[in-house]
């Protein structure tokens, strides 16, 4: 016998075509593979409330042990999902990460917020793995940090301010759109000499006690930003 009748659509189709079933005579199910499918469908729709309802309880009653086997099996299967996971990833790269943008645009504050008590209450071991991760990882992290600096030149401007300004202990903050609006005031252009600017300024050094307002920053070209270094009082009128 290479093919039998469906007994729900009642057509003629191949033996592939149909699951198996041990319990029959044949080894075979009644219903081909399509209408099986439909099947099984309508039934997961009747009664989803009802398995929904079900299997949250039964995860609350039973969540110790299937998180110990959940943890066993992952062991076990480690390299294999890390295989599966970065298959997946690379096939659905484009729809993962309209996904994740999406999430992240939705739900940024409560996003944020929770990484902000996360890193709080785990702030040494994730110093720890970072450290260990820029150590094991040098070129990848270089090359990563270079792409983003390319990426978001204002973001590492604003950046770069709030490192110096916390080694000096410096009072105030910029952020991205107050550094961008002292840029826009004087054209991109160097307050000094009028060149292209290529950095941010503090007009008083942070050395010489200097603020980290958006008062005290101005843009700046690279001979000028030389040639002033850390010097206070400084008198904007010498030729450079």
């Amino acid at each position: 016998m290479t093919s039998k009748c469906c007994t729900k659509c009642k057509l003629i189709k191949p033996l592939d075509e149909y699951c198996e079933d041990k319990s029959r005579k044949d080894g075979l199910g009644c219903w081909c593979r399509n209408c099986a499918s439909k099947g099984n469908h309508l039934s997961y729709e009747k009664h989803k409330a009802r398995r929904k309802e079900y299997a949250k309880k039964h995860y609350v009653e039973n969540r110790e042990r299937i998180l110990a086997s959940t943890k066993i099996n992952n062991q076990k299967r480690k390299e294999e999902i890390r295989v599966y996971h970065a298959n997946y990833y690379l096939m659905y790269k484009k729809e993962i990460r309209a996904q994740h943008a999406n999430y992240y645009k939705n739900n940024c504050e409560q996003i944020l917020k929770r990484n902000h008590l996360y890193y709080k209450e785990n702030r040494e071991e994730k110093l720890a793995y970072c450290k260990e991760y820029r150590r094991t990882h040098h070129k990848e992290v270089l090359a990563m940090t270079a792409a983003w600096v390319r990426l978001n030149p204002k973001l590492e401007r604003a950046r770069g301010q709030r490192r110096r300004a916390r080694a000096f202990s410096a009072k105030g903050i910029a952020t991205v759109q107050q550094i961008a609006a002292r840029w826009e005031m004087f054209g991109n252009r160097c307050y000094i000499c009028g060149g292209v600017a290529t950095a941010t300024d503090h007009v008083k050094p942070l050395s010489k006690g200097g603020a980290n307002w958006p008062c005290n920053l101005r843009p700046i070209c690279t001979k000028c930003n030389s040639k002033k270094g850390n010097k206070w009082p400084y008198s904007f009128n010498e030729k450079v």
